[in-house]
């Protein structure tokens, strides 16, 4: 098989591999590059943006350290100078409060003028007054001073170094009770602290003049802030990007610093929509916001709405916000920078990509004519082995289905035995069971035959504790026999006393006797001696009685009790004996019993065991069988698939030479015929 080439009318050729491959890829490097440059300068915005407000915001909190430095250094400085300076002046103040005049003093926040008592302060003896305290100490020190006196106002200046803007002293103003500097001086506390004089900012000292305890009025020494001044004008020489700028605001929205609002209130400031600024920066104290300002167009005609960016910080030491406003259109303006930058590089790179595809598809075109004709020789061979494949299919298929038919046969025999393998291991299950339960019961019953054996052992050692506690009862009544005994022995003692007795009262009424009148009271005692010794006699002679019978009860007791005890225990001990062994024969019965249940049931244990395994081996045989069943399926599955996939790829090889005709039209771009 062959190609003959045969070139068509120039002008209707189709556009060759080559430069189709050029176009595709300098299409999607141009749109890659495109779409880079737009991610990369969208993203990049935002780097470059936060970056930016980043710097911002440091160079804001930066000024955070001056600020505290020259704020403990002033306070400092301001401590040393009331330490050493009031105690002195405090100590030589006097007050007279005998004597009271009437002034108007001014209130130095709101302007108010009021009437007020006050009582007379001298020093050094001589009025306060005249100043001469005052100037002589701001001379010595260079500190403003002052001596205030407390009132139902607050306190009011009564002499003070402190000029107002028309070069008058500032006598005759006071400082308001709702004043911090007030409530501190109230407690009777020194205050040291930033505060403003007629609307000027000092560092200051107060120091409390008290007598008993009482708050007389106060001793000023200040220091008027010229080193925040000196801040003023770094933030305002500041300049963040091109027309950025910062400036201070206080917490009365009164612009400390500005580059055109500088002492005019701004609270009330709104931006192009409506939107209150200042308010919103002292209500945050610290952060960042953007809004919309009108500004003179570049023309200088009109006006024009420009957005901006503020970020803010509080500097509570003096009551400041600083503020960096700055124009987004300079924010963003590196941002610009870098995308026309990457604009111009996609651009340079969609060149150079269309240069390099351009010599690359050459050779890419070159290579696909070789595999174009080596394609086409590849079809021819794939129609010869086609053939072979479905002549291979036919027999496997044929083969296939013999062995299934032998192995169905094979299949239904294993299953017959399987089933009479399930019935022999059910009943040897259940033979399992009832061995298992006749152990059990075995088991049990030799249990119960060793307690009986233990009950009998314990009645044997209760009859034997019993003969015991018996024997020794008979022994305590042998004792009591005794004691009955000599009970008796002392009777008869008392039976002699009593003939004694009975002698010496007839003697005694003999002697009675004799002695006639002077005898007769101890012959009445002899008789009654006698009486009461014949009385002893009897009872004597009773008890021996009861004694003595009591003794023999006793003795005839005891014997007759060691008799019948003897017999009982005797016959006792022969029953319990006869009892234990009928017992001990049954017990070894049943441990004979309980041995020859535990082999049977062993045995019956090792049939099921084995049953179990021959049963499972039948599985097993079964599943084999049943996976061998579905490979020969398989098999002949796969065998008439072969015929299939044959005939397709007969089919493919023809489709094959087809498209090496198509391939080499689109690699040359002209039309080609088959010819053999």
């Amino acid at each position: 098989m062959s190609l003959v080439e045969v070139e068509s009318n120039p002008k209707s050729a189709p556009m060759s591999f080559q430069k189709k491959l050029t176009f595709v890829f300098s299409l999607i490097s141009f749109l890659g590059l495109l779409i880079s440059t737009f991610i990369a300068s969208y993203f990049s915005q935002n780097l470059v943006a936060d970056s930016i407000i980043k710097s911002m915001h440091q160079r804001i909190v930066g000024l955070k350290s001056t600020i505290e430095v020259t704020y403990q250094d002033n306070l400092e400085r301001q401590k040393q100078l009331i330490g050493n300076w009031g105690p002195q002046v405090i100590a030589e103040i006097s007050s007279n409060e005998s004597l009271f005049e009437k002034r108007m003093v001014t209130n130095q926040v709101t302007g108010e003028k009021q009437e007020v008592t006050l009582h007379k302060m001298n020093w050094h003896g001589q009025g306060i007054e005249n100043h001469n305290l005052v100037d002589q100490l701001s001379k010595d020190t260079g500190a403003a001073v002052t001596v205030l006196q407390y009132s139902e106002v607050g306190l009011v200046r009564i002499s003070t170094s402190i000029r107002k803007n028309d070069g008058l002293r500032a006598t005759n103003t006071f400082i308001p009770k709702d004043s911090e500097v007030v409530k501190k001086l109230e407690k009777g506390e020194t205050f040291l602290g930033r505060a403003q004089v007629l609307g000027k900012w000092y560092m200051t000292a107060y120091q409390p003049i008290l007598k008993e305890g009482r708050l007389l009025g106060a001793f000023f020494m200040g220091q008027y802030e010229t080193s925040y001044e000196h801040i003023k004008t770094f933030l305002r020489s500041e300049k963040i990007l091109k027309t950025g700028y910062l400036y201070v605001l206080d917490s009365r929205g009164v612009m400390q610093s500005h580059p055109t609002l500088e002492g005019k209130s701004a609270m009330d400031l709104t931006d192009a929509d409506g939107f209150f600024l200042n308010k919103e920066v002292i209500s945050k104290k610290s952060g960042q916001m953007k809004y919309r300002w009108e500004v003179d167009s570049q023309d200088k005609k009109g006006k024009e709405i420009v957005e901006k960016m503020a970020i803010f910080h509080y500097f509570p030491e003096m009551d400041w916000y600083v503020v960096a406003s700055v124009p987004m259109e300079e924010v963003n303006e590196p941002v610009v920078s870098l995308r026309n930058t990457l604009y111009l590089v996609s651009s340079v790179m969609t060149l150079f990509m269309l240069i390099t595809t351009l010599l690359f598809g050459r050779k890419v075109n070159q290579q696909m004519e070789v595999i174009g004709s080596e394609i086409e020789q590849a079809s021819s061979v794939l129609t010869q082995r086609s053939s072979e494949l479905a002549h291979s299919s036919d027999v496997l298929s044929d083969s296939a289905v013999k062995q299934a038919s032998s192995l169905h046969e094979t299949v239904s025999s294993l299953e017959q035995i399987k089933s009479m393998v399930e019935v022999n291991l059910d009943s040897t299950q259940k033979s399992e069971k009832l061995s298992a339960n006749m152990k059990e019961e075995a088991g049990e019953g030799a249990k119960v035959l060793e307690r009986l054996v233990s009950s009998i052992k314990n009645i044997t050692r209760s009859n034997e504790n019993m003969t015991s506690s018996l024997e020794l009862n008979n022994k305590e009544l042998l004792q009591i026999i005794d004691v009955i005994a000599s009970i008796n022995q002392k009777t008869m003692v008392i039976n002699d006393i009593v003939f004694q007795t009975k002698l010496l009262s007839f003697n005694a009424s003999v002697e009675a006797a004799r002695a006639g009148e002077h005898g007769k009271g101890f012959s009445i005692v002899a008789e009654e001696v006698g009486r009461l010794a014949a009385m002893s006699g009897a009872a004597a002679a009773e008890i021996r009685k009861n004694l003595e019978e009591s003794q023999a009860k006793v003795k005839e007791l005891v014997e007759k009790s060691q008799d019948q005890v003897a017999d009982l225990v005797a016959d006792s001990k022969e029953k319990i004996n006869e009892a234990a062994s009928i017992t001990e024969v049954c017990h070894k019965t049943f441990q004979g019993i309980i041995t020859e249940v535990s082999e049977v049931f062993e045995a019956v244990h090792a049939i099921a065991k084995a049953s179990k395994e021959q049963a499972h081996g039948i599985e097993s045989i079964t599943i084999a069988m049943e996976q061998i069943d579905t490979g020969i399926q398989q098999i002949s599955t796969v065998a008439k698939q072969g015929q299939v996939l044959s005939a397709n790829l007969n089919d493919n090889a023809g489709q094959l030479h087809e498209s090496s005709n198509e391939l080499q039209k689109f690699i040359k771009g002209k039309n080609f015929h088959k010819a053999s």
